[in-house]
């Protein structure tokens, strides 16, 4: 399920353009830009994905992450390497699985108090709508039944004109509570 996770996570923002059946494939067009405050393993980048329409139909895709690692860590640690190798991860089907199955399924359009069940036996269970960044997004959480110990939450908006999650927080369980493991939060957005 971590390898999932971190896939859902990761291939959340790049990899659905690059498969063209989720949320940016519903966009209505315009110029983008959303950032985001991600975290994992006590460390904090800044990441932003902008489109820039260009006038004859096509965009120029701008995407940048600021953070501190080491040479070793860049080689060994999965998320670390997407931040410095977008590349690597848009040809992995893996990564975006659990994102992929709910945007192809459902759409992006999920709506609170649902329960979402994905192949595998994978759920999305929703709850209430909440505003991050001045987006209103449906929260959720997907879980699987087999790693009880793990769960994601996950918050898509409803509107075509935000094609990405606005907040996705993966958690393991540690006796009676839940550590946060890895956390992308949206915290900048803008469309015009």
């Amino acid at each position: 399920m971590r390898k999932i996770i971190a896939g859902l996570v990761l291939g959340l923002i790049t990899g659905s353009m690059a498969f063209g059946q989720t949320g940016i494939s519903l966009y209505p067009g315009g110029h983008l830009l959303m950032e985001y405050r991600i975290t994992s393993d006590q460390k904090a980048f800044t990441y932003a994905i902008e489109l820039i329409p260009q006038g004859d139909g096509t965009y120029l895709v701008r995407t940048e992450a600021i953070g501190p690692a080491s040479l070793e860590e860049l080689a060994s640690d999965v998320p670390l390497l997407f931040m410095w190798s977008p590349t690597l991860w848009l040809t992995s089907g893996w990564w975006v699985a659990p994102y992929m199955m709910i945007s192809m399924m459902y759409g992006l359009a999920v709506e609170p108090h649902k329960t979402y069940v994905l192949p595998g036996g994978a759920t999305y269970v929703t709850e209430e709508t909440i505003e991050i960044a001045g987006v209103q997004a449906v929260k959720g959480t997907i879980t699987a039944p087999d790693q009880p110990g793990e769960r994601t939450i996950l918050a898509l908006a409803p509107d075509p004109r935000v094609p990405y999650p606005v907040w996705v927080r993966q958690e393991r369980q540690v006796g009676e509570a839940w550590e946060v493991e890895f956390e992308m939060i949206l915290t900048n957005y803008q469309h015009g």
